[in-house]
């Protein structure tokens, strides 16, 4: 009796989730999303190459607009919080636990680098500054950042919509996942980060905190995949679903943006298209060779980037 070989197991690409973060990301410069998505996560595999360990000792220095801008995100969610419990949280103590945190989290900063490895539980908020070059900041430096992070949160406190958020019930609610997603038609995992979620009558609400400088393309993209997260997650229609970008900084605004049925259809384009691109460039491989990701023509952004340390695309001449 003639025995029938066992059918050959195909290899095929692994589909990656999609971001908007991650395609910018890939769209800037290639080499740091290779840096970023690919290379650093096997430092946590045994026998990463030497480089991914390198990589991701610095996958995670941010720069001082992004640590301020994490630091009233994180204010603001206090705030919710203690006002979903129906305790009372104010302006003068969201600037208190501000200040504190930018001590704090500034001195972490610094000091973590020569600690021992049990210092610290988990890794804390990592200055791109004390990591690169262990410059101190000067008085005006850091009284600007100190303003910008008051001037965000005094934003948020003295507008309509933190009294409207203030006497919220807590049924209207709308919890977001930790790893919120939603799936696509053609089986596409997008990933999506929105800040709140409530709602308002027959509608829901979503909102993205902003500090930072606007940027409607992108705005653009991210309220539509928030619009698209809500409808998978919680079966509201698209017509039904406000996702809002609001910035605080130097004054509240909502953002002119807003999704529609056509900026619907354009999205659900760039992730298809760029989704395609991203799979055709990996390959089947775990780790695709380097030179597949080139380094961004753009000189002016590798002098920021978390990657100049350990990427040639920085040590380039005349750059």
């Amino acid at each position: 009796m003639s025995m029938q070989a066992a059918p050959k197991t195909v290899s095929r690409p692994r589909t990656r989730p999609w971001s908007a973060t991650r395609v910018r990301t890939f769209q800037e410069c290639r080499r740091k999303y290779y840096f970023r998505y690919h290379l650093a996560p096997l430092a946590r595999k045994p026998g990463a190459p030497p480089l991914a360990y390198q990589i991701d000792r610095v996958k995670d220095l941010v720069g001082l607009e992004a640590w301020a801008g994490d630091l009233v995100h994180h204010v603001i969610e206090t705030a919710l919080n203690r006002w979903r419990a129906r305790r009372d949280y104010t302006e003068t103590e969201a600037l208190a636990q501000a200040n504190r945190m930018l001590s704090s989290q500034y001195r972490d900063s610094h000091d973590y680098w020569n600690a021992h490895p049990d210092s610290y539980t988990r890794r804390p908020v990592l200055l791109d500054m004390h990591y690169y070059s262990d410059a101190g900041l000067s008085k005006d430096r850091a009284q600007k950042l100190r303003e910008t992070v008051h001037q965000s949160l005094r934003s948020f406190f003295r507008s309509d919509l933190a009294l409207r958020l203030r006497a919220l019930d807590p049924g209207d609610w709308r919890p977001i996942d930790r790893n919120a997603s939603a799936r696509l038609e053609d089986d596409t995992l997008i990933l999506v980060k929105p800040d709140f979620a409530f709602v308002d009558g027959d509608r829901l609400m979503i909102l993205d905190w902003k500090t930072g400088r606007p940027d409607p393309y992108w705005e653009m993209i991210q309220v539509t995949c928030y619009a698209l997260y809500a409808a998978d997650r919680w079966g509201y229609s698209l017509e039904q679903i406000d996702p809002r970008v609001v910035h605080l900084f130097p004054e509240f605004r909502f953002s002119d943006t807003e999704y529609t049925w056509d900026s619907i259809q354009d999205v659900k384009f760039l992730i298809r298209e760029s989704q395609a691109e991203i799979v055709d460039l990996v390959g089947t491989e775990e780790l695709p060779p380097q030179e597949r990701f080139p380094c961004t023509e753009d000189g002016m952004r590798c002098r920021w980037c978390q990657f100049r340390g350990v990427c040639e695309g920085a040590r380039r001449d005349g750059e």
